[in-house]
């Protein structure tokens, strides 16, 4: 599949250690802005990501239109500039302005957890490596309001590994 990112999901991805499963059998583009701020920093994460980029697995495109969307940071923006521009089958960003912003404009959207649900109905994780990917998500200090969080929580419980 053919992905374009924003920061904050590659960055918990890589934080929560699946951003190589997240990367199998996809292509994941992001813009110049999200490059700089998911690698800026000496994190682990931030390490990864440069690694990941360095060596192609992670491809950077600076979208041809700029346009910038009111109440979105540059990289939310770009984000959604790209995902016009190369038509994924899905933009990876959290943000609910950005999300609402990139549907109303015809853009198929997933979010961290949506992701992580996509890697667990794709069998490409355990129930287990869900439940620790959680747990880092809550570690990190990402917000996420807590009904959303303990609905999630109850899907994996119920989901059937196969």
């Amino acid at each position: 599949m053919k992905i374009v990112s924003d920061a904050s999901p590659l960055i918990f991805l890589a934080k929560s250690g699946l951003i190589l499963k997240a990367l199998e059998g996809n292509t994941i583009f992001i813009p110049p802005s999200v490059q700089e701020e998911v690698s800026n920093g000496k994190f682990t994460d931030a390490h990864l990501i440069k690694t990941l980029v360095k060596g192609g697995k992670i491809l950077v495109r600076d979208p041809a239109v700029k346009d910038d969307y009111i109440l979105l940071g540059v990289g939310e923006s770009e984000a959604i500039n790209l995902a016009i521009e190369l038509k994924p089958d899905f933009l990876l960003i959290d943000e609910a302005k950005g999300r609402r912003i990139a549907r109303n404009l015809g853009l198929a959207t997933l979010g961290t957890l949506g992701m992580l649900n996509q890697l667990l109905k794709r069998g490409k994780i355990t129930k287990s490596d869900a439940f620790v990917a959680i747990h880092k998500l809550k570690e990190s200090k990402y917000y996420l309001h807590p009904s959303i969080l303990e609905a999630f929580i109850e899907k994996i419980k119920n989901y059937e590994e196969k």
